[in-house]
């Protein structure tokens, strides 16, 4: 659909490219983890990589009108998995990841300028949205 074209990094993929797909969470299940929808909002570019020895961060631009729906601590998703937000510092989003995560999803092959898909918290949106009504 030309939405997805428009709002994710899927028009610069080929037959063949890994992608991440995260299982979503059954309506009986207990909530321990991120209110995320799979509905992307817009890219991210990754900025900056620093590798350490039991982690690696990745820090991604975000567009500017996302920036106001994402918190230190809080849950992003980034090409499909749900991330918590290690830092935060206007646009630019920090993310943590061990080694596994590096391995088993497709971050690991990201070089700094790649884009990601990004999707920020919906109850942010939906907060927002409601006062505004109000105001």
């Amino acid at each position: 659909m030309r939405i997805t074209l428009d709002t994710t990094a899927l028009s610069g993929i080929a037959v063949g490219d890994r992608v991440n797909l995260e299982r979503a969470l059954r309506a009986d299940a207990r909530l321990g983890g991120h209110m995320l929808l799979g509905h992307v909002d817009g890219t991210a570019t990754l900025v900056a990589v620093d590798a350490q020895e039991e982690w690696t961060d990745l820090t991604f631009d975000i567009p500017a009108d996302l920036e106001r729906y994402v918190v230190r601590k809080g849950s992003i998703a980034l090409n499909g998995t749900s991330l918590t937000v290690a830092e935060l510092e206007g646009t630019r989003v920090t993310v943590s990841l061990i080694p596994t995560t590096l391995e088993e999803t497709t971050f690991g092959s990201l070089a700094v300028g790649d884009t990601a898909n990004v999707e920020v918290d919906v109850i942010g949106k939906y907060v927002e949205k409601m006062l505004g009504e109000r105001a």
